[in-house]
């Protein structure tokens, strides 16, 4: 069931590609992403904002990779070295991710705007770029909890070996909701800015 879950979520990726093929370009969202950082405040928190966002973005990819890839070629849980590997690196995401949404959090917080957004529905709320922004923080964030909790949780001998099983389960469920909703968002960002761009012209 995870495989085929794992094979759908790459497919939501190719396809949304290919839908912003000829608009998509990893320059052009580099350098709109710096081009919103430079708007924001300067100082400590947004060095630490940027340099935390980009290793938590890297880490968690090299883990995506890591955790799905097998299970998509072979039908396999990790083993061997690429265990290894996505051991190895949790930690350091964990660090990056938390750096990340401490200095994230304030700037993420729903004021008065939002609230009166989203009383107006999703058509009005998808189209306000901001407070999708801050949707995505913190349905990233929660679910995050969700997904590290559950692995953490089942480092302990607290449960018996189905409730370790479940644990596991979750952690990899929500971790490919989490990419799955970082794919979306991240095209659907890039394909925004290019609306934005188009109309201004």
């Amino acid at each position: 069931m995870f495989r085929i879950s794992v094979l759908i979520v790459l497919l939501v990726t190719i396809v949304l590609y290919w839908k912003n093929r000829k608009q998509h370009s990893l320059n052009q969202l580099k350098n709109q992403l710096l081009q919103n950082l430079k708007a924001d405040r300067p100082g400590f928190l947004k060095q630490l904002r940027m340099f935390s966002f980009a290793w938590s973005a890297l880490l968690f990819v090299l883990l995506g990779l890591s955790g799905f890839l097998p299970e998509l070629l072979t039908g396999h849980h990790m083993s061997g070295f690429i265990l290894v590997l996505h051991v190895l690196l949790a930690p350091f995401f964990l660090i990056a991710f938390t750096f990340w949404i401490f200095a994230s959090v304030k700037r993420q917080a729903f004021i008065e705007k939002d609230w009166q957004i989203f009383k107006q529905g999703w058509t009005t709320i998808r189209s306000h770029q901001p407070t999708m922004d801050k949707l995505f923080f913190w349905s990233f964030f929660l679910l995050s909890l969700i997904g590290i909790g559950a692995i953490i949780l089942s480092l302990f001998p607290l449960f018996s070996s189905s409730g370790i099983g479940n644990l596991i389960g979750i952690h990899r469920y929500v971790m490919l909701l989490l990419f799955l909703i970082a794919v979306v968002f991240y095209f659907r960002y890039f394909s925004l800015n290019q609306k934005i761009k188009i109309e201004e012209k």
